[in-house]
């Protein structure tokens, strides 16, 4: 079972999905550490524009998977009530 992490959303992470984030982390540490002062604040904008983009198609794949399920319930239900109906 995963570790829960506090952050923007509830997730639970595996060992190895922790494992994998250490190592970006690492790599991206080892690039931001030769980066002059300047370099680095323009990365971490750049950084934080991808953040905000990820953060769109997130929301943006939640809402869909909703909505299919929110479909799909109504669907089952419409099928379930004339099944009943037309047992009558």
């Amino acid at each position: 079972m995963g570790e829960y992490q506090d952050g923007n959303a509830a997730l639970f992470y595996t060992s190895d999905d922790m494992a994998l984030r250490y190592k970006i982390d690492d790599e991206r540490s080892y690039f931001t550490d030769q980066m002059s002062p300047d370099d680095k604040k323009r990365y971490d904008k750049y950084e934080s524009l991808r953040s905000k983009t990820n953060d769109f198609v997130e929301e943006d794949a939640f809402s869909y998977g909703f909505k299919l399920g929110v479909k799909l319930m109504c669907a089952v239900f419409m099928d379930e009530g004339e099944a009943e109906h037309n047992d009558v």
